[in-house]
């Protein structure tokens, strides 16, 4: 997947790749707080004012997915971003 360009920013965010059951990978923008994630499905969900401490749990969790289903995907402001067909 390609680096998702910030909009506000115009800089590129680091692409990083997850093996999980539920999502292929992630993109985080500590200025704005914005998390991406791709799932395995190939769609790209945006979330909003997720605070870096999260994204530190998720990477320290034994299952990323399961960290992600439960402390981020229904706990914060969520914007389907774009479906990925290069990813199928």
């Amino acid at each position: 997947m390609k680096a998702i360009e910030n909009q506000n920013t115009c800089e590129k965010l680091p692409y990083v790749e997850i093996s999980s059951g539920i999502m292929r990978g992630y993109q985080y923008n500590k200025q704005s707080k914005t998390l991406y994630i791709s799932d395995n499905g190939g769609f790209i969900y945006q979330y909003f004012e997720v605070p870096e401490t999260v994204i530190d749990d998720m990477l320290n969790s034994n299952e990323p997915g399961d960290f992600y289903k439960k402390n981020i995907r229904k706990r914060f402001r969520r914007l389907f971003k774009t479906f990925n067909l290069s990813l199928l």
